[in-house]
């Protein structure tokens, strides 16, 4: 879903790089924070309810590279919450390079 939103964003940086070079760095941090909130919002949006252990309902979601589940924690939602946070802050740079 947000690949085709982080592309046009980049190519946005990339073409308002030849008017304003200071855009291109905090332009950057902005698509890769994109990219990684979206990675993470998908995992907390598609993941599924399954009993713990401990007989509590808890979040699961994808596999990592080691072939493991993961539950979704509130770690991973304040890290959603600071990614976009960062992102806010990069756009922000990015406009007043602009001005």
């Amino acid at each position: 879903m947000g690949a085709g939103l982080r592309n046009a964003f980049r190519k946005a940086v990339e073409k308002a790089a030849l008017s304003y070079p200071g855009v291109v760095a905090p332009g950057q941090l902005a698509a890769d924070l994109f990219q990684t909130m979206n990675a993470e919002r998908s995992d907390i949006v598609h993941a599924y309810a399954i009993t713990n252990l401990e007989g509590e309902q808890i979040l699961n979601r994808r596999k990592d590279s080691q072939g493991k589940y993961y539950e979704v924690t509130d770690v991973l939602l304040d890290s959603q919450l600071t990614l976009a946070r960062g992102k806010s802050a990069a756009l922000r740079h990015t406009q007043n390079r602009e001005a």
